[in-house]
């Protein structure tokens, strides 16, 4: 048969010519770009004998670029895309024309890639060829990578998750990310590491219960947080020296929340639908210090922020002395909790200040919008984190119907993963552009537009004299604002 003809590949073909190359990196026979010698020898080898057919090694090797260029172009299509969705039952991209147009006018190549099944070079290319590729993209690879090692060494030092017989720890974390980041369901999974859905479903559950443990440790403050140590203090000078004392942001958000016909009703709240309700601190590195999750979603926020003062042993990383949390105008002004101005003709929101046709429209008045632009550029940390957070974990924007404990785990597992990977890997894309304050969120639209209402009585988690103190200590504040 030789080179005289042309090698077919038809689906048969393709996904053996897959599984044998997925065989042959695991077996440590790809130590740079291409396979090894022996690697393209038990490729040549095994290839012929499973499918029938002759193919050559050149063949065989051609086969293995066209799969890599593919996915390479397909790395530059997504760059930096973390808030995409995707549809497990169409395997394909969700995005809207606007964003396709745009992509397929930078390259028209991008267009292959349009309402096709991604499923295999979005999740098994990867594992042939991440690391490999010499694009700027390789040092983030990289550091992935050794984020994602480090966190199946550290789960299975610390959380008692082991290697079972037929499965390593790296598979077992990986399936749970899959599912996790990609939305993936147990068919696809089955399909891509070849287990059975029961073992699927049950070291999902493995995993979710390991990151828990590790969630103890990873989602804190730092020690000495109240002085202002690690990343509790704004990184922007022009946050200081007004801001000088604040030690992090607060606010809730919802994630939607899947329940049985009945018990529903007392998670529809303000969006419509069923969610949890979550309380969040973070610090100025977009870390979760704190986490409070699987409120109902018809919880006021005033509530559960005023529960999780009450109860110690929540071990609420509470402020102390001059410290103090950036809030916004639906909780309560008391000592420690620094919330805006409130007012009818009183701006706070970052997009209320871009609204006006003219700059002088658009630029703050007075004392007391000049302090709430100050105060919400900086709570915006915050929102910032919320955004990338969730545009990184699919399941969050769709999730299954797991009882609803298991659905609170899988919250905080991801914020858990959220932190291990800022504190891990230093080039994450999705971290790096948030880092820009001007940033936007692309899910979840009502980030950053809060529509809370303040109806919690103040004087029931705090005596109203500190109140008066704490407000004529935020008038200073916006004074020194305003005479800069």
């Amino acid at each position: 048969m030789g080179e005289r003809h042309n090698a077919k590949w038809d689906e048969y073909a393709h996904i053996k010519f897959i599984e044998l190359c997925e065989q042959e990196v695991r077996k440590g026979n790809r130590p740079n770009t291409y396979l090894s010698k022996d690697g393209w020898k038990n490729m040549v080898n095994e290839f012929n004998k499973k499918t029938g057919l002759e193919y050559t090694r050149k063949q065989i090797k051609n086969h293995w670029d066209h799969m890599k260029a593919e996915w390479t172009l397909f790395k530059q299509l997504m760059r930096g895309e973390t808030g995409l969705g995707w549809d497990p039952t169409r395997k394909i991209i969700i995005a809207d024309d606007n964003w396709w147009e745009k992509q397929i006018k930078e390259n028209s190549k991008y267009k292959k890639f349009r309402n096709k099944d991604l499923s295999l070079i979005w999740f098994r290319y990867d594992a042939l060829f991440t690391d490999i590729i010499a694009t700027g993209e390789r040092a983030r690879a990289k550091e992935m990578r050794h984020a994602f090692l480090k966190l199946s060494t550290d789960e299975a030092r610390k959380s008692c998750l082991k290697p079972t017989r037929g499965m390593f720890v790296y598979e077992e974390l990986g399936m749970f990310l899959m599912i996790c980041a990609h939305g993936a369901e147990n068919r696809l999974v089955q399909e891509i590491f070849q287990h059975s859905g029961e073992t699927i479903h049950r070291h999902f559950h493995s995993v979710l219960k390991a990151i828990g443990k590790l969630a103890r440790d990873i989602i804190q403050p730092h020690s000495s947080y109240n002085d202002g140590a690690g990343d509790h203090k704004p990184c922007n000078q022009r946050y200081l020296p007004f801001f000088k004392d604040c030690i992090g942001a607060l606010d809730g958000t919802h994630v939607k929340a899947r329940l049985p016909q009945g018990q529903e009703i007392p998670y529809i709240g303000r969006k419509g639908y069923p969610t949890q309700n979550i309380l969040a601190v973070v610090d100025f590195n977009m870390c979760f210090t704190f986490a409070w999750v699987g409120w109902e979603g018809a919880a006021h926020d005033n509530r559960i922020f005023g529960e999780a003062l009450r109860r110690p042993e929540l071990n609420f990383s509470h402020p102390s002395g001059d410290k103090y949390y950036l809030v916004d105008a639906g909780y309560s002004h008391i000592k420690g909790y620094m919330t805006s101005y409130k007012g009818d003709n009183v701006r706070y929101h970052l997009a209320d200040f871009r609204r006006g046709a003219t700059r002088q429209l658009r630029a703050p008045n007075g004392h007391k919008e000049m302090f709430n632009y100050l105060h919400s550029s900086c709570r915006n940390i915050v929102e910032r984190t919320f955004g990338v957070w969730k545009a990184r974990w699919s399941i969050l924007r769709d999730m299954p119907f797991y009882h609803i404990d298991t659905q609170r785990d899988i919250v905080l597992a991801t914020m858990t993963i959220h932190n291990y990977i800022r504190k891990k890997c230093k080039m994450d894309n999705a971290f790096q552009e948030a880092e820009n304050e001007r940033y936007v969120p692309r899910v979840d639209p009502d980030i950053g537009r809060s529509t809370r209402v303040n109806v919690a009585d103040e004087e029931n988690i705090e005596n109203q004299g500190d109140n008066n103190i704490w407000m004529a200590i935020r008038d200073l504040i916006a004074q020194d604002i305003y005479d800069s």
